[in-house]
C-alpha cells in the first residue's frame, strides 16, 4: 500500500508546520541520539499508517502534557516517542545477546581450562603407589626384606 504522507499530513499543517520541517525534526533528534535514519523511517510509517486506518492526532493541544498547544505537535510527539521506543528496544535486544555472546564465551573458556587443568594434573601426578601413604608403607614393608 502506498501511503501519501503530505495528504495525511495536511490536516495539521493550520499553524506552520510543515511534513519537510517535520522530518528535519525528527532526523535531528534521531542525529543527536545516535538512532539511525531507518528507526526514524519505521517510525514515521508506523504513525503515518494508523492515521491512514483513522487514527487521529489532537490539532489543539498536544496530549503529552508539553503544553505547546499546536496543529501538528501530538502527531510529531507522536513520531518522536514511537522512534525513542523502537530504538530502546533494539538496545534491549543488542544487550542481551552481546551479554549471551559474552556468557558463552566465558563458559567455553572454563570449559578449556578445567580440560586443560585436569590433563596438566594427571601429566604430573606421581604414581599412586606414591600418593598413598597406606601404599607407600606396605611398599617400605615388602621391600625391607628384599
Amino acid at each position: 500500500m502506498m501511503m501519501n504522507y503530505d495528504k495525511l499530513f495536511k490536516p495539521y499543517i493550520d499553524d506552520g508546520h510543515t511534513l519537510e520541517n517535520t522530518l528535519k525534526y525528527l532526523a535531528n533528534l534521531a542525529s543527536r541520539r545516535g538512532i539511525s535514519v531507518d528507526i526514524m523511517e519505521l517510525a514515521v510509517n508506523e504513525i503515518f499508517n494508523q492515521v491512514a486506518n483513522g487514527k487521529e492526532f489532537s490539532k489543539e493541544k498536544c496530549s503529552c502534557g508539553c503544553g505547546i498547544d499546536k496543529a501538528g505537535t501530538d502527531l510529531i510527539h507522536a513520531i518522536r516517542d514511537k522512534m525513542l521506543a523502537i530504538d530502546t528496544a533494539k538496545t534491549v535486544m543488542v544487550k542481551n545477546l552481546m551479554q549471551q555472546r559474552y556468557i558463552n564465551i566465558i563458559a567455553d573458556q572454563m570449559k578449556r581450562i578445567s580440560k586443560t587443568d585436569k590433563k596438566f594434573v594427571k601429566m604430573n601426578q606421581p604414581p599412586l603407589s606414591e600418593r598413598s601413604p597406606v601404599l607407600r608403607i606396605l611398599k617400605r614393608v615388602f621391600n625391607y626384606g628384599a
